[in-house]
This record gives structure tokens, sequence and C-alpha cells, in this order.
């Protein structure tokens, strides 16, 4: 028999994400205001955006998962 969890652990799961979502949210404002611009953007300065991007959207994905799992684990 499995040990139920306790609300921090759930709570933890999902607050692990909290810089994740502000990185997400950052790069969205940034190509917004690239896409605005009458500037170009060099083809360098978008990997390195998209680069950064990818990985917190790996991390957010791990996290969310782990999330989840801890939540269904729970019990009322």
């Amino acid at each position: 028999m499995s040990n139920p969890v306790a609300l921090p652990d759930i709570f933890l799961a999902v607050s692990d994400m909290e810089d994740d979502i502000h990185a997400v949210r950052g790069f969205a404002e940034a190509f917004a205001i690239y896409g605005a611009s009458a500037s170009m953007i060099s083809p360098r300065s978008v990997m390195v955006i998209a680069d950064a991007f990818e990985l917190a959207a790996e991390r957010l994905h791990a996290r969310w998962e782990r999330a989840f799992k801890i939540a269904a684990e729970a019990k009322p």
C-alpha cells in the first residue's frame, strides 16, 4: 500500500514550475516586441532565445507530469 501524498508535496510540485512559467512569459514578450519592431533580429539571436525557450518547456513538461502524478496519488 502506498503512502498518501501530503498537501505540501502537491504544492511543491506545482510551485517548482514558477520560474519556468515566468521565463516562458518573458520569451513570449520578447518575441512580441521583436515582431512589432521595424528592426531585424539576427538568426543567431532567435536561436539563443529558442534554445532557452525549449529548455524551459522541457523542464515545465517534466514538472507538469510530476505534479499530475503526485496529485493522482493523493488520497482525498
